[in-house]
């Protein structure tokens, strides 16, 4: 099994407690570790896992050796991400790793879900983050720690005694998590301290219905997909145009989903467009991430500029 740990306190919880099963469950553990090289002191904290992985007998795997020179300091939350996701995914690939875990918590559900209600979202949106998925074929994304708040997590790690890193963005109000966190989140348990309790409670009904309707999705992508690679992706339209209108939205979501593009800045609106374009016999738009919808007959082509 492979985790990825930044250094932060919720992936260090998340290793330190994978590591103390590991030998009862049989199980061979990797840790990856990507560096942004963002930050000046990226390369501390590259170092400082790379040691906490050796004093617990943990290997690990890092995208940079020796960092040189810092990355782009503007580069987007959506687009670290999805570097950070493809090169875990490549470290699983090679390590023969077909389980990947990573360390969101109960406290980053409730980020999540919020954030998808403040840009606009769907019943997909409420159910928030997925706690298993399938990233490919022989590979599945887990988050162990989602049923557990950041409290239980900062427990663990002082019965441990052990340290972890500060992310110093974390505390940056440019972002917006970070201001959902110490600005609206603090609001909402004056209001009602069980807030949390009741929103992670809809993201998992949201979840069970999302799920059912993900079967029929999937069914009618297995039939509707023609190609589809890392840039692009060509789907028959007639199938999909006999789901329900709230199913055809989610189609598009799944497959969005499924090249990892990024959804941030997809709302309610870019996907009712993107849907409608189902309807056309001609049409083409653009969407963010660099991201072209073109209906020509009876395909729908979506394209993501390299």
């Amino acid at each position: 099994m492979l985790v990825g740990v930044s250094g932060g306190a919720d992936s260090v919880a998340l290793l330190r407690g994978m590591a103390a099963i590991a030998g009862d469950r049989h199980f061979r553990l990797v840790a990856a570790h990507y560096n942004h090289r963002i930050r000046p002191d990226a390369d501390v904290d590259q170092r400082w896992v790379a040691g906490l992985c050796e004093s617990i007998g943990v290997p690990l795997v890092t995208n940079w050796d020796v960092p040189e020179d810092l990355g782009d300091p503007s580069t987007g939350e959506a687009e670290l991400r999805t570097a950070r996701y493809e090169f875990l995914t490549n470290v699983a690939r090679n390590e023969e790793c077909p389980v990947l875990c990573v360390a969101h918590h109960a406290d980053d559900q409730v980020e999540t879900v919020l954030h998808h209600l403040i840009r606009g979202t769907s019943l997909r949106g409420l159910a928030g983050i997925r706690a298993v998925r399938k990233i490919e074929e022989g590979l599945i994304l887990c988050r162990p720690l989602l049923q557990i708040g950041r409290e239980g997590i900062l427990d663990y790690l002082g019965e441990l005694k052990q340290d972890f890193r500060e992310d110093p963005t974390n505390q940056e109000m440019i972002y917006t998590r970070n201001r959902l966190r110490h600005e609206l989140i603090p609001l909402l348990d004056e209001l009602n301290p069980h807030f949390g309790d009741h929103l992670q409670e809809l993201a998992a009904q949201s979840a069970e219905a999302v799920e059912f309707h993900t079967s029929l999705v999937e069914q009618t992508l297995a039939k509707g997909v023609i190609s589809s690679d890392l840039h692009q992706v060509r789907l028959l339209v007639t199938d999909v145009l006999r789901l329900p209108p709230f199913l055809r939205r989610d189609s598009l979501v799944e497959l969005w989903a499924r090249q990892n593009w990024p959804r941030q800045k997809m709302g309610s609106k870019e996907w009712r467009s993107l849907a409608d374009l189902l309807e056309l016999k001609n049409g083409r738009l653009c969407f963010p991430g660099r991201i072209t919808a073109e209906r020509t007959g009876a395909m729908l082509r979506l394209t993501r500029e390299q």
